[in-house]
């Protein structure tokens, strides 16, 4: 369903260079749907269109098949790097960090959509990304 309208990301496996696309990661009843830049250029406030459609087409699809996402249980995060060149490291870019053009009028985050039960918009949280709550050490 994702893959078919363009959602997700492609990458090639470390080991084998085998291609792989992916665009979801499911278990039980909590799924990430994921969305990657096609190029390492793109800065990461020019994904987040794609990213609303991607979310909002799941949305849809859970919708049709009898489900529905809680927005209240949901959360999304802009992933991307800065290169520290003092200290040799990349660093999450914070959301003090992206363009201010790209935020809605009178907020202070980037908005990114999910109709709730009824079917009324509702801004879903953005979280920093940090190492803990990604699961990565």
């Amino acid at each position: 369903m994702m893959s078919s309208k363009g959602f997700g990301f492609d990458f090639l496996m470390s080991i084998s260079w085998a291609p792989l696309l992916a665009n979801c990661f499911c278990f039980v009843d909590d799924t990430d749907v994921c969305q990657a830049a096609p190029s390492p250029d793109q800065s990461g406030e020019s994904i987040v269109p794609e990213v609303a459609k991607a979310l909002k087409w799941w949305s849809n699809g859970v919708r049709l098949t009898g489900g529905a996402i809680r927005p209240d249980k949901s959360f999304w995060y802009l992933i991307d790097f800065k290169w520290n060149a003092q200290q040799g490291v990349w660093k999450f870019r914070r959301k003090g960090d992206f363009k201010s053009s790209l935020l809605p009028t009178g907020t202070s985050a980037i908005a990114v959509e999910l109709d709730d039960l009824d079917g009324t918009p509702v801004h879903l949280q953005w979280l920093e990304p940090n190492w803990r709550r990604l699961w990565v050490f």
